[in-house]
C-alpha cells in the first residue's frame, strides 16, 4: 500500500486492486475474522464516501503506510485489534469514533433444505456491514458544509 500525491492505493504485483483520494476518505479502521493463520484475518479498512465505497486490505499490505498516514491526517493511527481471532472491528479515525465499531458482524445463510444447514453449520459464512453509526457519519461528512470540517479535521 502507498500514499503519493495524497492518493492511497493498494498494488498486488503490476494490479492496483483499488486507489482512492486520502481527501476522500471519512473513516479509517481495523478489523480481524476467524481465518488465521492460514488466510489473511486481519485487515485495514477506509470508507470514502458519495456514494459510500469501502476499500480493505490486509494489514501486512497497510500497516507499513500508517505513520504516514498519521502524518497526513496530523493524529497518530493506532491499531489495537492485533492477536485477535475473532470476529472484531474498531475505528481508528476520525477522532470522534476511535474505538467505536466499524462493522457490524452477521451470519449469512447459504440457502434452504440440509445440504444448506450442513454447509452452514459447518462452514458459516459472516458478512461484515459498516455499522449505522458509521453510515450516518460518512453521510454527514458529504454534505458541503461538514465535507468542509472533515477536509480541516484531516489536515489538522
Amino acid at each position: 500500500m502507498a500514499l503519493l500525491h495524497g492518493v492511497l492505493s493498494w498494488t498486488q504485483g503490476d494490479e492496483t486492486v483499488w486507489s482512492i483520494p486520502l481527501g476522500a476518505v471519512r473513516v479509517i479502521g481495523e478489523y480481524t475474522t476467524t481465518g488465521g493463520p492460514g488466510l489473511d484475518d486481519y485487515f485495514i479498512v477506509f470508507v470514502a464516501a458519495a456514494p459510500l465505497r469501502v476499500f480493505a486490505a490486509p494489514i501486512e499490505a497497510g500497516g507499513s503506510v500508517l505513520p504516514e498516514l498519521s502524518v497526513a491526517l496530523n493524529f497518530e493511527l493506532r491499531c489495537g485489534l492485533a492477536n485477535r481471532v475473532d470476529f472484531s472491528s474498531r475505528i481508528l479515525w476520525p477522532q470522534q469514533l476511535v474505538d467505536h465499531p466499524l462493522l457490524d458482524f452477521g451470519l449469512s445463510r447459504c440457502g434452504a433444505g440440509v445440504w444448506a444447514f450442513v454447509k452452514d453449520a459447518v462452514m458459516p459464512v459472516v458478512n461484515g456491514e459498516v455499522t449505522e453509526e458509521v453510515r450516518r457519519y460518512v453521510q454527514r461528512s458529504a454534505e458541503p458544509a461538514l465535507a468542509a470540517d472533515a477536509r480541516k479535521d484531516a489536515r489538522g
